[in-house]
């Protein structure tokens, strides 16, 4: 599981739908004192790492979106940077519709 799909799949409702997976898991590994693997992952490449946060302020990933960001926020986006927001939403896509 990539970096990416673990912290989405990590922000999904927990089995009870009271909290996170993320803090499911962490209550469980606190309680059993284990490492539980699903939360200890690689961080993203230190080239890509940047795009997480413009992705969690873009409120819709489409051309139009990118467009507005650009505009108030004077940031230039990359052709690369646009494809690795929208293959973050893809994943997102993916992991919420199971």
């Amino acid at each position: 599981m990539s970096n990416c799909e673990a912290e989405l799949f990590l922000a999904l409702p927990s089995t009870d739908g009271k909290r996170t997976k993320r803090e499911e898991l962490e209550a469980y590994e606190f309680m059993s004192g284990e490492d539980e693997p699903a939360l200890h992952f690689d961080p993203p490449p230190r080239e890509l790492a940047h795009v997480i946060p413009i992705y969690n302020q873009l409120g819709a990933v489409d051309f139009k979106e990118f467009e507005a960001y650009q505009n108030v926020t004077g940031v230039r986006l990359a052709r690369y940077e646009i494809d690795a927001i929208q293959a973050i939403e893809n994943t997102r896509k993916r992991i919420v519709n199971g």
